[in-house]
C-alpha cells in the first residue's frame, strides 16, 4: 500500500497491521504538496528504521535497486 493519506490513525493502523515492509511512500500531488505527505510520514510515533522502509528501503527492494 501507499501513504497517501494526511490522517494518521489510518498510517498507523496501516503499520502496525500490514508492517512497515509492505508500505511506500506516496503523495497526492496536486491536492496536497509533496511537503505535507513527507510530513504525515516524519510525525508518526515509528521507528526511524520504519520510517526508512516507508520511505526509500521498499522501493530499492521494488525495484532492483540495492
Amino acid at each position: 500500500v501507499d501513504t497517501v493519506s494526511l490522517h494518521k490513525p489510518a498510517l498507523m493502523m496501516a503499520n502496525s497491521y500490514l508492517g512497515s515492509a509492505r508500505i511506500l511512500f506516496g503523495c497526492d500531488c496536486p491536492f496536497w504538496g509533496m511537503g505535507e505527505g513527507l510530513e504525515s510520514v516524519r510525525d508518526l510515533d515509528i521507528s526511524e528504521r520504519d520510517k526508512e522502509n516507508i520511505f526509500f528501503k521498499n522501493a530499492e527492494g521494488l525495484l532492483k535497486l540495492a
